[in-house]
């Protein structure tokens, strides 16, 4: 999980670079094809740590239910 937080940490840093040099040149197709490429990477990144989460709460609510049927038992 910190590796893909990480990641996600290290993909906002390089949109929000992107995204101060658009700001400086907004007329640079470079600079627009850089910050659309840096957002679909954050994008991908943010994804990938909710399904990680989302997994994570899966694991944890299976076990709670295993444990709720265990202690209903006689």
């Amino acid at each position: 999980m910190r590796a893909l937080t990480d990641r996600r940490d290290a993909a906002a840093e390089r949109l929000d670079r992107a995204r101060r040099r658009l700001c400086r040149e907004p007329d640079n197709p470079e600079a627009q094809a850089a910050e659309m490429e840096a957002l679909i990477a954050f994008q991908k990144a943010e994804l990938a740590v909710s399904r990680a989460e989302a997994g994570a709460l899966t694991v944890e609510l299976a076990e709670l239910r295993r444990a709720q049927r265990n202690e209903a038992r006689p």
